[in-house]
């Protein structure tokens, strides 16, 4: 055998790649080496991060157990949830408070006559129109009685002139009308209670005179004597003081029937006053800061240029005025408004001056009433005066009516009115059905003439109330008399349908010319006085802006004398419609084109309409009233609609003008307020809280309530301590310690079952932690110097034998009721709290730059990073020789191959010449 072929022989049996790892070995395990290295760091990272992450809740318990309010927290206990739910808010303070519901909110429902089928029979053609507001029945509150001071719930007792005597509870009543009606409703004695003026009028029906007819207190309450009966009498009348007229501490917005008074804007003089000297001096008086009657006669005092030339005083519940300058002037003491306000009228001071003394008239009505001058849209009664009375019996009487201010004092004269010889006309005057009239009944039962309400002379007072009547008749309705209720200050923000907000944007107005102008309601755009003057400073004046007839709107008059109509369209949104405008004008009775803007809604009843579409209808229609129809189970017509209003409480409560179709509507209840009395029975304390719905904010500061049930007794609600969640707080630290301290125990801690170390056993910074924790609990003092508790041990904490943290939570709990400041001493005080302490703790190991564990950690992972570069660099190298040994192998099997090559050729040869020499031989030898 050749050398060639040996060689290539022992090459070839080799196992290049075999070999070439056995030459690397050395390298392979050095990089192994560092490999381990690298994952034990980073198994030590992991558990660095592990326990740092571990540490986090109780990060958390050192902010809550450091936070105030968390020792503050405070619960809800409520005797009585069935009646009541009571929820406090961010502002509740601790108390107790005795609540019961008295009332809860309904809607008012009112119900139509029968009908034989919802399907077929037919409710005749028209239109429907539904009002809020303009009811007469106005309810006086106890707490504006005398001046404002209210009067103290209690029960009084009643003597009438037989002798009986009984109590009456008045403890939760809240209006003048509860009174009426407790009295009224009370057996065991014969006596009737009504107003009259501002005062409460008793009654005596028995005929006899063997007692006084007397009102005394029961216990040591004043009832009687706040409503000013506390008296005796040896009469069948006993008439209360007056204990309703308005004082100097009314709000303005208490006055006049409720309606807002509409000031110039600030700064600016509302009312201009004229003395009567010879220089007619006026005084110009700025209220833009009043708010109470007093204000306004503080006003009027110092207004500049008065220094005592005119006094302002309250008297009788009206303002007077008194010119002290010696008059001769030529014009007399008289009140204006001026630059836009609309003050004088509401005050009651546009009446005319006798001499030096200008005597408005009243500034809020009788009780349960309300004022003459506000009806037939804010009109009142053109002619006061006498009004002469004929009951069906004959009898006959005349009132002078000449004084009257409000409605209650037409109604009275009426009620009252006797012949010359003393005899009852039997005239009933109330308000009527819908509340916003008044109805004349005579209930003689005669037949002997005519009823006959006529004015006498120049007046005008039975004409303007509607009830000026001469016919065989036992009653006259005065219809709908329009109490104003709307004005130029009533708020826009209420004054959309159904009581929304007007949104603001703009619309046009096209006169009767054809001029056009932009009109834009903005945010500077309050009131209907505001709107009033954007509209007419637009259209420069071409349209103006009056309240209407019905005391529930407005109306925009064209004065531009062209022959079109006046014309609104909208800008964008929806402001025209909200304001009811949107549309054309119509010709009204003075020849110009008008568009009336009224708080009513409509609709429209087809000749085809059904009970049920007709019910369909009005709930669609939205106009605040939904529609059923209810079947009362009588035999012929059963089917009757049932309308509802879709607000609860007085706020809902509506009227309905049905056109002439004789749908027979009447009201069965009225929309009531929730009431909600506050503080016990007979508290001088005790006061009554109302809502249109069940829901109640703020009753107490921090306490909202949700009425249930009508309650027969006061809940006890308490807003009281809530020591569980202090506790609970408490708690959470206990377990996120001791979660840390097994934490650290399981990575420091030899293993002797499969006798390995721990992956921190031994690790310093874990060592730390252990002893810092432990120190927390065992050898410090926290609290300020002197505080009942200072360590641990005080509030039930002790540490077990391996280490972990024990509460006693009953010892905790104690301590919370014993002394709740000195446990929130011990975890708050700014220098030595345990919740600093233990942020401080924390922190000294989690710090995200300086933590003990955050620099283990980031050591740890500067030494994988090492590794991590070691190995890359290590296996880089590997590969690289990994790859010149192969190339190396490679070269060799090329050179063996090319060898092997030559020696194939070789052996070629070789073996040629072989044959051509053994030939050559042959040939020879035949030769």
């Amino acid at each position: 055998m050749s050398l060639v072929s040996a060689t290539t022989g022992l090459i070839s049996g080799l196992n290049y790649s075999a070999l070439i790892q056995a030459l690397l070995v050395p390298a392979q395990a050095q990089i192994d080496a560092l490999s381990s290295q690298e994952k034990t760091a980073k198994t030590k990272q992991a558990a660095v991060l592990a326990l740092s992450g571990s540490m986090l809740p109780l990060g958390t318990s050192a902010t809550d157990l450091g936070t105030e309010k968390n020792f503050s927290a405070l619960t809800v206990q409520n005797s009585d949830p069935a009646q009541l739910t009571a929820t406090k808010t961010a502002d509740a303070t601790a108390g107790s408070y005795q609540l019961q519901t008295l009332r809860l909110a309904a809607a008012q429902q009112s119900i139509s006559t029968g009908f034989a089928n919802t399907t077929e029979q037919l409710v005749g053609s028209g239109t429907l129109t539904f009002a809020s507001g303009g009811q007469l029945a106005a309810q006086t509150t106890l707490d504006v009685l005398n001046g404002g001071a209210g009067v103290q719930r209690g029960v009084i007792r009643i003597t009438d002139r037989s002798g009986s005597a009984a109590e009456v509870d008045l403890s939760n009543a809240y209006t003048v009308d509860d009174v009426v009606s407790a009295i009224n409703n009370t057996t065991g004695i014969s006596v009737t209670a009504s107003v009259q003026g501002g005062a409460i009028v008793l009654k005596d029906t028995t005929g006899l005179s063997a007692s006084n007819l007397s009102v005394a207190e029961k216990g040591t309450t004043h009832t009687a004597a706040d409503l000013g009966i506390k008296t005796s009498v040896a009469s069948a009348t006993l008439t209360g003081s007056t204990v309703y007229q308005a004082t100097g501490a009314f709000t303005l917005s208490s006055l006049n029937d409720g309606n807002q008074i509409r000031r110039a804007a600030s700064g600016q003089a509302s009312l201009r006053i004229t003395l009567t000297d010879m220089g007619s001096t006026t005084l110009d008086v700025d209220l833009t800061n009043a708010v109470t009657l007093n204000n306004v006669i503080d006003d009027i005092n110092n207004a500049t240029g008065n220094a005592g030339k005119l006094t302002a005083s309250i008297s009788n519940g009206r303002i007077v005025l008194t010119d002290n300058t010696g008059g001769g002037g030529p014009a007399p003491l008289s009140v204006a408004n001026i630059n836009g306000a609309a003050v004088a009228g509401e005050l009651g001071l546009s009446v005319t001056a006798v001499g030096n003394t200008l005597t408005g008239g009243k500034l809020v009505a009788g009780i349960d009433s309300v004022l003459l001058r506000n009806l037939r849209g804010g009109q009142g009664i053109s002619q006061l005066g006498q009004v002469a009375l004929s009951g069906r019996n004959g009898k006959t009487a005349t009132i002078n009516l000449s004084s009257a201010q409000s409605l209650d004092d037409v109604l009275n004269a009426i009620n009252n009115a006797t012949d010359g010889l003393g005899a009852s006309l039997a005239l009933s005057a109330t308000l009527n059905s819908e509340g916003t009239g008044i109805v004349v009944r005579d209930t003689s039962g005669s037949s002997a003439s005519n009823l006959i309400i006529a004015d006498v002379g120049p007046g005008t007072t039975a004409a303007n109330l509607g009830i000026a009547i001469n016919a065989a008749s036992t009653s006259v309705d005065s219809g709908s008399l329009n109490l104003r209720h709307v004005n130029l200050a009533t708020s826009l923000s209420t004054y959309g349908p159904l009581g929304a907000a007007v949104p603001a944007g703009g619309f046009t107005i096209t006169d009767s010319a054809g001029h056009q102008s932009t009109v834009n309601v903005g945010t500077a755009t309050k009131t209907i006085g505001d709107l009033k003057e954007a509209i007419e400073s637009a259209t420069s004046g071409n349209v103006t802006l009056a309240l209407n007839a019905t005391g529930d709107g407005f109306v925009l008059t064209d004065h531009a004398a062209g022959a079109g109509q006046l014309v609104v369209p909208e800008v964008g949104v929806s402001t025209a419609a909200s304001l009811r405008i949107l549309g054309t004008g119509t010709t009204g009775g003075g020849g110009q084109s008008e568009i009336d803007s009224r708080q009513i809604a409509k609709v429209t009843v087809a000749g085809t309409d059904t009970l049920a579409s007709l019910a369909a209808k009005i709930t669609a229609a939205n106009v605040g009233v939904s529609a059923t129809i209810i079947n009362d189970g009588s035999t012929f017509s059963p089917f009757r609609l049932l309308l509802t209003s879709t607000k609860t409480g007085a706020v809902g409560n509506f009227t309905l003008d049905d056109g002439g179709l004789d749908l027979g509507v009447s009201v069965q209840t009225l929309g009531q307020d929730a009431r909600l009395k506050v503080g016990g029975s007979l508290s001088t304390n005790t006061f009554i809280r109302t809502s249109s719905t069940n829901h109640f904010d703020s009753v107490v500061p921090g306490l909202n309530v949700d009425v249930n049930s009508v309650g027969t007794d006061p809940a006890q609600v308490s807003i009281v301590s809530d020591t569980s969640k202090i506790s609970t707080l408490i708690t959470s630290f206990v377990t996120g310690y001791n979660n840390v301290l097994k934490q650290a125990t399981a990575l420091t801690t030899f293993n002797t079952v499969t006798n390995t170390a721990a992956t921190l056993q031994g690790d310093g910074t874990v060592l730390r932690l252990s002893n810092a924790l432990s120190d927390l609990m065992t050898n410090r003092v926290f609290g300020p110097a002197g505080n009942a508790y200072s360590t641990p041990a005080d509030l039930g904490f002790s540490v077990g034998e391996d280490g972990s943290l024990v509460l006693d939570s009953t010892v905790l709990s104690q301590k919370l009721v014993q002394d709740p400041t000195a446990v929130s001493d011990f975890f708050l005080d700014s220098t030595n709290g345990f919740a600093s302490k233990l942020k401080s703790t924390v922190e000294s190991f989690t710090d995200p730059i300086d933590g003990g564990l955050t620099q283990e950690s980031s050591g740890l992972q500067d030494t994988v990073n090492n590794m991590e570069k070691r190995s890359k660099t290590l296996n880089d190298l590997l590969t690289t020789r990994q790859q010149r040994l192969m190339n190396q192998f490679i070269h060799l099997e090329t050179v063996l191959s090319s060898l092997k090559s030559q020696q194939s050729a070789l052996s070629a040869i070789f073996a040629t010449a072989t044959s051509f020499g053994s030939n050559s031989s042959s040939n020879s030898s035949k030769s």
